[in-house]
């Protein structure tokens, strides 16, 4: 799924969100894929509302669960998503073949 912002039609921004099966459990969890706003609506409140719309969507299709990855250097990044209710909580591996 593609959750997009747009403001005076002009695209504001978007997030890749997908549903993926944890079977050893039982249920679905979200995964945020890319948070991407444009540099001119940054601060805004377009990541907040997009965050927003997904925990609303998350939370009608009972998904209690949503995970993302960031890279390591993204400080900013990091500090919204704390601000979003975000927890660091595992260390993540990359394979690269």
């Amino acid at each position: 799924m593609i959750f997009v912002a747009e403001e005076g039609g002009k695209l504001a921004g978007l997030v890749t969100f997908y549903l993926l099966p944890n079977i050893r459990h039982g249920w679905h969890r979200g995964h945020i894929e890319d948070v991407i706003v444009s540099q001119s609506f940054r601060r805004r409140g377009v990541g907040t509302k997009l965050f927003d719309a997904i925990k609303a969507y998350c939370r009608t299709n009972n998904i209690k669960v949503i995970k993302l990855d960031s890279g390591l250097e993204l400080v900013d990044a990091h500090k919204f998503y704390e601000k979003q209710g975000g927890k660091y909580t595992e260390k993540m591996f990359r394979f690269d073949l």
